[in-house]
């Protein structure tokens, strides 16, 4: 593995092969720096236009019972001390 493809929109992640790994992530990148960026497409909807592919899922996870189903690995960023905690 040498990269991670990560799309904005699921139709952008349609068009990526099947032989690569994408990252989904729940904020709206574009929107980083606004109040509100989430994106309007869902985690579940990326997972099923992505088929059995690999996706991680980025963005928005407490703990670990905020990863979804069909996650192949996840990203947690600022709140990472709190997701280890739930690991115990």
């Amino acid at each position: 593995m040498s990269c991670l493809i990560e799309p904005y929109t699921v139709e952008e992640l349609r068009r990526i092969p099947a032989a690569y790994r994408a990252v989904w992530n729940d904020r709206d990148l574009r929107l980083l720096y606004q109040p509100e960026n989430s994106k309007t497409e869902t985690w579940e909807q990326a997972r099923a236009a992505f088929g059995r592919n690999w996706l991680c899922q980025a963005s928005n996870l407490r703990t670990i019972a905020d990863i979804k189903p069909g996650a192949s690995a996840v990203l947690v960023g600022t709140r990472l001390i709190g997701f280890v905690q739930s690991l115990r």
